[in-house]
């Protein structure tokens, strides 16, 4: 889907942007209730905007058809909204989990970008090893090149070990579009999705991301 979701009910704003392989949904708490509506906003659009108003308060309105953004007094930002029936995101982010690793977000940035030069182009899989005795040790490795790496990474993880594979690329976006200390990485198994979520959350702001895994073999 190459829009977000916009959802507006009582006092909560509900946004979420998702593809075949990652997913973030945010609720934010506002100050009043507002009228219930919702709405499909273009990437592209969004994309612009952020571009014209980083920081910026903005005003916008949202009507059957189209979305506007007033970004300053000479600045409309205005498109067309996308028709279609969003998935139904809730069903496909879990609400159990049964292992969780905690690391500081920087960190883990960091070191999925070195161990990244090394993971298949295609793929860009890198292999979470984690076990109590050792935290988690990232690894990859591509066989057309004859080349592989791996690395410590300092975090808290206290379960059976558990190896997990993910694709470097996305979950280094899904961190560098948060801005908090550290994250919980939350699991079941290899198969399942997994979750990313601060470990402290900004007040009013209830935010997480889903990442699902990739193959290992």
């Amino acid at each position: 889907m190459t829009g977000l979701y916009f959802s507006v009910k009582d006092n909560e704003l509900t946004t979420c942007a998702t593809d075949a392989h990652k997913l973030t949904k945010c609720v934010i708490s506002l100050d009043e209730s507002y009228e219930e509506l919702s709405a499909i906003i273009p990437a592209r659009a969004l994309s612009v905007l952020r571009k014209l108003a980083e920081d910026e308060m903005l005003q916008c309105v949202i009507d059957d058809r189209y979305f506007k953004c007033n970004i300053d007094e000479v600045t409309t930002l205005q498109c067309i909204l996308i028709d279609a029936k969003y998935p139904n995101f809730d069903a496909v982010i879990p609400v159990q989990h049964t292992k969780t690793i905690t690391v500081d977000r920087q960190e883990l940035i960091n070191s999925l970008k070195r161990i990244q030069i090394f993971a298949n182009s295609n793929s860009n899989r890198v292999i979470f090893n984690a076990s109590r005795e050792d935290g988690v040790k990232l690894s990859s490795q591509d066989l057309d090149y004859n080349r592989s790496a791996e690395e410590d990474l300092s975090c808290v993880y206290d379960n059976q070990p558990i190896e997990i594979a993910f694709n470097a690329q996305f979950m280094g976006q899904m961190l560098q579009s948060m801005d908090y200390e550290e994250v919980h990485i939350l699991m079941t198994d290899q198969k399942k999705p997994a979750l990313i979520v601060p470990v402290e959350q900004t007040q009013g702001i209830d935010a997480i991301a889903l990442l699902m895994p990739v193959l290992i073999g």
